[in-house]
């Protein structure tokens, strides 16, 4: 059996205890960086995880037609806010989409707001962005020609919002969907079913500018 010295079993019981020590501190931190990501997703905080990817999340409107995100993106890159009205798919982006439907956004951190907004019995989409409590842009894309009579509905559309639990963050190569909008199927009075075919709607996503 071997023997030590009171001052070796010293030192062991020192570095059993520095172990021990540190295992539960580091469980602790652990425990309290997921509380407070928990919090800033209760706070609608923007969590940037990857500074070079797009980061998104949304905070409450102003209505049942309108969205709020903060987002994040890539500084030394250029990209755009771009709109849809016809065709929308289920998932991804509609084939054609006229090269004149965007807004540039800036680098880094900003507040940017999409809102369904009916002015003299037409429909558009209310954009706006600031940056610092610096205005961007404030406009409102009309959807004339368009057909949105299935915005008049009561219920009966589908829609995604990017970052609705906590901050979203994508490649800034792809397209990064914000609000996927969608006129959906009503089979029976009372029910609602996805559409999976391309249908009529509003897309709104962020593309990097080519």
């Amino acid at each position: 059996m071997p023997k030590f010295s009171l001052k070796t079993l010293l030192v062991l019981t020192t570095i059993v205890a520095l172990v021990v020590t540190l295992a539960v501190t580091q469980r602790e931190l652990a425990d309290k960086s997921s509380q407070l990501e928990s919090y800033r997703n209760e706070m609608r905080y923007l969590s940037i995880s990857d500074a070079n990817k797009i980061n998104a999340i949304s905070i409450p409107g102003f209505g049942r037609k309108s969205w709020r995100w903060r987002i994040h993106l890539p500084k030394d890159r250029q990209f755009r806010l771009r709109l849809a009205f016809d065709d929308i798919p289920m998932n991804g982006l509609p084939e054609n989409v006229p090269d004149k439907m965007f807004c540039d956004l800036p680098p880094g951190e900003s507040l940017l707001s999409v809102s369904l907004v009916k002015e003299n019995g037409e429909w558009g989409v209310g954009l706006y962005s600031e940056t610092e409590g610096r205005q961007n842009f404030d406009f409102v894309a009309e959807a004339s020609g368009k057909n949105t009579a299935w915005l008049d509905k009561r219920g009966g559309v589908s829609k995604k919002v990017a970052g609705s639990s906590s901050t979203l963050a994508r490649p800034a190569k792809a397209p990064y969907i914000l609000l996927s909008y969608r006129d959906a199927l009503s089979p029976k009075p009372g029910e609602t079913q996805t559409n999976p075919e391309p249908t009529d709607g509003v897309l709104v996503w962020i593309q990097e500018s080519k």
